[in-house]
């Protein structure tokens, strides 16, 4: 018997966790943040559930931020087509094949979470680092206050997803 079921529709992992709250923060959590190539990176779960990664390969999104962490912990970061810390294999599954379920709405609990932004043009990139996406990351240096731009995303009541306001946070 499982230690627990995650009841959540599309959830790809539902008897993955020790408990709720460690299942819930791997695998539903809306951001997280990450060291990458010396800078602080929020990286904001897709709606397909997945957490890409901040040099922006497919073949590095993980479902697990535990997997993310472990794969940006690296000592070097592997180049876009290696793919170490893969995703839990359950059932014989290939967590990297997409399916209709990674496409659904479905995938992920309620609306996509917030969007920031920073211009990525203003960083350097190695020639080992595909340039950043700045609608998945944001991007602040080391000990600057974060600033961001945020777009509150929430379901209406005919059943679509809408942005409801905009503001700078601090």
């Amino acid at each position: 018997m499982p230690k627990i079921f995650c009841a959540r529709p599309g959830c790809r992992y539902p008897f993955v966790g020790s408990n709720a709250e460690s299942h819930r923060k791997e695998y539903h959590s809306t951001a997280h943040n990450f060291r990458y190539n010396g800078i602080k990176v929020k990286v904001l779960r897709r709606l397909d559930g997945k957490l890409p990664c901040p040099c922006s390969s497919e073949l590095h999104a993980r479902y697990s931020f535990k997997k993310l962490t472990a794969l940006t912990r690296l000592p070097q970061h592997p180049p876009p087509e290696e793919s170490p810390h893969a995703d839990h294999d359950i059932a014989g599954r290939d967590p990297l094949a997409d399916s209709s379920l990674s496409n659904s709405p479905l995938s992920v609990d309620g609306p996509p979470a917030s969007r920031s932004t920073l211009d990525p043009s203003t960083l350097s990139n190695t020639p080992t680092s595909p340039p950043f996406t700045a609608d998945k990351i944001a991007m602040e240096e080391f000990n600057a206050p974060e600033v961001t731009m945020e777009e509150v995303v929430e379901k209406g009541a005919d059943g679509e997803y809408g942005v409801v306001s905009k503001g700078i946070r601090d």
